[in-house]
């Protein structure tokens, strides 16, 4: 790995346009996945880490029930909004306590069956892949959006 996370501290994950800035989570067992939603968006076990060359692939929900406890439940509800060109920064916690920001740019959308495994494709490039359930309010597809890493800063 590029950068020596620490797993035990949440990243963040910013989208200015959208106003959007919550914590990144890194779900160590598939099992974790659905509560580890609950306390911000989540990093899929076995994609790439955000940093490294592959697809990091960052799951958030769109939607959820009015009884739902989740404040994260819609934090992805308006990703179908964001634009090409707009910026994604991931930053993170090292184990040497120091902080990187990833900063990636959006470069495609596509929707996929929540089963096909495109979506995880990696790439030689470091991608960050956003996903949520689309339409809102139905677990039909995923919206990925796409961002490439442009720059890192400390």
């Amino acid at each position: 790995h590029i950068y020596d996370i620490d797993p035990a501290v949440p990243g963040k994950l910013e989208i200015p346009s959208l106003k959007i800035s919550v914590p990144l989570i890194w779900t160590k067992d598939i099992k974790n996945f659905d509560a580890d939603l609950t306390k911000g968006v989540v990093h899929f076990p076995g994609t790439a880490l955000p940093g490294d060359i592959g697809n990091a692939y960052i799951s958030g929900h769109s939607s959820g029930t009015v009884f739902s406890k989740n404040p994260y439940r819609q934090i992805f509800a308006k990703l179908d909004q964001l634009k090409d060109l707009a910026s994604v920064d991931v930053t993170i916690t090292l184990k040497n306590k120091k902080t990187v920001t990833l900063h990636y740019i959006v470069q495609s959308r596509k929707e996929y069956k929540p089963n096909d495994q495109e979506q995880f494709q990696n790439t030689g490039e470091s991608i960050l892949s956003l996903s949520t359930c689309y339409p809102v309010d139905t677990t039909a597809r995923r919206l990925v959006v796409k961002a490439k890493l442009s720059q890192a800063s400390q």
